[in-house]
C-alpha cells in the first residue's frame, strides 16, 4: 500500500462496517545504538490469552471514536507507559484478516535512547517482561502477526523505514526548535537536541 494512502487511513476514525468490525494498532518502538536498529519487545502475561508468554508489541483494540493512529498512541501508553509524539511516528502495515473482520496496523515510533517501560501502568497487566531487540532476533516463542509481519515487510525495509523515521525526526525537531543553523566563530553548527517523547 503507498504510503500516502496507508497515512490517510492511518487518521481516519476508526468506523466498523460488515467486513471489518474489528481494527487493532500495534507499535514498533525503535531506537538505534551503535549503528544497529533495536526494537522493543514485550512479553505478553502467562495468563492472558491469546498466545500467553509471546513476544509482541504494546497494541490493542481501536475504540470505534478513534482514528487508528490514535489508537496506536493509547495502547502504547498504557502498555510501555509512553505516549508517543504523532510527528515521531511512521505507519507501517495494514493487514486485512476479512474471514475474521478484522484488520491491524502497525506503526513505528522513534526515540533517541533505550528506556525501560513501565508495564505497571496497564491496568490489564497484559505484559510481564520486556526486551530490546534487533529485528532478526526476536525473541521466542514470537507472536504469530508479529513474526509474519517482520518475515513480510524483511527485516532490511524495517531498518530503512527506521532509517527515515529517524531522519524526519531529526527535522522536525530541529525545525520546532528553530534551530536551523547558527554561526560559531565564523563556522556553522547545528543544535543537538532531544527526542520529544512523553511519558503516559
Amino acid at each position: 500500500m503507498k504510503r500516502k494512502k496507508l497515512l490517510a487511513i492511518a487518521n481516519d476514525t476508526f468506523t466498523p462496517t460488515s467486513n471489518i468490525q474489528k481494527t487493532t494498532a500495534s507499535n514498533f518502538i525503535v531506537t538505534k545504538h551503535e549503528g544497529d536498529w533495536y526494537a522493543l519487545a514485550l512479553q505478553r502475561a502467562s495468563d492472558k490469552q491469546p498466545e500467553p508468554n509471546h513476544w509482541g508489541l504494546p497494541g490493542g483494540g481501536v475504540e470505534p471514536d478513534e482514528t487508528l493512529l490514535e489508537g496506536a498512541i493509547r495502547e502504547t501508553a498504557e502498555e510501555a507507559g509512553l505516549r508517543p509524539d504523532p510527528r515521531f511516528m511512521l505507519p507501517v502495515a495494514l493487514v486485512s484478516a476479512p474471514t475474521v473482520h478484522k484488520q491491524y496496523l502497525y506503526t513505528m515510533t522513534y526515540v533517541r535512547d533505550f528506556f525501560e517501560p513501565d508495564l505497571d501502568s496497564d491496568p490489564f497487566h497484559e505484559h510481564q517482561a520486556y526486551r530490546w531487540v534487533k529485528f532478526k532476533d526476536w525473541p521466542d516463542p514470537p507472536h504469530a502477526r508479529v513474526k509474519n509481519l517482520i518475515d513480510s515487510i524483511g527485516k532490511k525495509k524495517l531498518h530503512h523505514l527506521a532509517d527515515e523515521l529517524k531522519d524526519e525526526s531529526d527535522r522536525i525537531e530541529r525545525k520546532a526548535a528553530g534551530a536551523t543553523r547558527r554561526t560559531v566563530s565564523g563556522e556553522e553548527a547545528e543544535t543537538d537536541l532531544d527526542i520529544a517523547t512523553q511519558p503516559a
